[in-house]
């Protein structure tokens, strides 16, 4: 059996108007490892994120399927600048580096990860595909309920 995975970087917006928006971006740019989940929910009630990649990683096989730990460096890497070539990129929007707080979440698994200081941590969230309440093509993270 062959699969190919696809995954979204998600970021903070580039719009920073209110105080406490810099508030949330300076949090989440703090993240500490395995305590974050909290910061990244208020990020998301507020819809803080908003796409700014996606990857795509080309078909593979049962024995050829790379660890997520390792996919997850590669998305790291590819974002700043200095990927392998074992993702394809296509920037939705200009972006900074991918940094501490930033999502990754695979369309396939629908598993969502952020970026601590150090590693990675799941999140327990849904990808929900809705645009202006109808279901759409457009991804956009909501919380789980």
């Amino acid at each position: 059996m062959t699969a190919s995975q696809s995954f979204l970087v998600y970021q903070p917006k580039s719009e920073i108007i209110r105080q406490d928006d810099i508030d949330m971006y300076v949090s989440l740019r703090s993240l500490p490892a395995g305590n974050g989940v909290d910061v990244i929910q208020k990020a998301l009630a507020k819809d803080f994120y908003e796409p700014t990649s996606f990857l795509h990683m080309g078909v593979m096989t049962a024995q050829t399927s790379p660890d997520m730990d390792d996919v997850l460096e590669w998305i790291f890497d590819e974002c700043n600048g200095y990927g392998s070539g074992k993702l394809r990129r296509t920037t939705i929007r200009p972006s900074p580096s991918m940094s501490v707080g930033d999502i990754v979440m695979c369309l396939q698994s629908r598993r969502a990860f952020v970026v601590l200081s150090f590693g990675w941590q799941e999140l327990d969230i849904e990808l929900k595909l809705i645009c202006n309440g109808v279901v759409s093509d457009r991804p956009s993270l909501k919380q789980s309920a």
